[in-house]
């Protein structure tokens, strides 16, 4: 197994960021991880990429390659990134230095050579690659400095590409284009790919599994085209149900969830989700959920198991 994830939990003081996560990841996988604001996504990304602040408090396992993430020095966790785990993130302009040209920079990572980091922005579609490696960052659109960031990651042929949210700041057109472009990616990476988003369309278009994310808690993990279909979880459930995508035209309001996130400081009793379900039974106020094993993956619901 390539990634392996035992009752993880990440905590800043009393906020409990990621709670109890048990996931695997194999070859082959494109593991989309969806929640809404303030789930977790980008905390578990950023545990996968060995990049979580010092005050970060963390328990459980999180290994790659069987090698336990937490045992590594700052050493090793900077030779994992960037060799084995690359990253693009939501903001290709915080990615990329500002000061340095595209080409300086595509050639320090992984050591690339000149013509190496110019057919990489070939195979990512920039076109005129030789004037946008003498450019820098703010002469570029926001879909292009999207593909440099993706290239950047591609340069250093990582076993694992960890995608936060990389279309949230692009228009509807670029957005199309960069999930094509990671779709394509998927050949150019030996090992997995890991895609956090809000945005069903994304992970639908992108994904083979997904793992739905509440309150740093993972309720459902699935087959994507099972779960989009027919979710199990509640929660899923009710994020589908707001995809305007799937809505009716002649909808008047906009559909939500009723209810907030819970306080991340709180003690927890009971099923997360309890207080906006609208399928709660007696149980789920009082007892943890029974996690319920499928083909894929799990789900995590006193009424699924009732």
């Amino acid at each position: 197994m390539l990634i392996e994830i035992e009752d993880f939990s990440v905590n800043y003081g009393p906020v409990k960021a990621v709670s109890g996560v048990s996931l695997q990841i194999a070859r082959g996988d494109v593991l989309g991880i969806l929640g809404e604001s303030g789930s977790g996504k980008s905390t578990l990304a950023l545990a996968l990429m060995a990049l979580l602040p010092k005050q970060a408090s963390v328990s459980g396992r999180l290994a790659f390659e069987s090698v336990d993430l937490a045992s590594l020095d700052a050493a090793g966790r900077r030779a994992l990134r960037g060799r084995k785990i690359a990253a693009v993130f939501q903001d290709p302009f915080a990615s990329l230095n500002p000061v340095m040209r595209i080409g300086t920079q595509l050639r320090a990572f992984a050591g690339s050579p000149h013509e190496a980091a110019l057919d990489m922005l070939r195979r990512v579609g920039i076109s005129e690659p030789d004037r946008r490696m003498r450019q820098y960052p703010f002469e570029l659109s926001g879909g292009l400095r999207q593909r440099v960031a993706i290239a950047a990651a591609l340069l250093c042929a990582p076993t694992v590409l960890v995608a936060d949210e990389p279309t949230t700041a692009l228009d509807a057109a670029t957005e199309r284009q960069i999930i094509s472009l990671l779709r394509e990616s998927r050949a150019l990476v030996d090992g997995a790919m890991v895609i956090v988003s809000h945005d069903l369309s994304v992970l639908a278009a992108l994904c083979t599994r997904i793992a739905v994310l509440y309150a740093g808690e993972m309720v459902e993990v699935g087959a994507a085209a099972d779960l989009l279909r027919a979710p199990r979880h509640p929660y899923t459930r009710a994020l589908l149900a707001c995809d305007l995508r799937r809505s009716p035209k002649s909808s008047a309001r906009f559909p939500t969830i009723a209810g907030q996130l819970p306080n991340p400081g709180a003690a927890r009793r009971g099923c997360v989700f309890a207080p906006r379900c609208t399928a709660r039974l007696a149980p789920c106020a009082d007892h943890a959920p029974p996690v319920i094993a499928g083909p894929f993956g799990f789900v995590r619901c006193h009424a699924m198991g009732a």
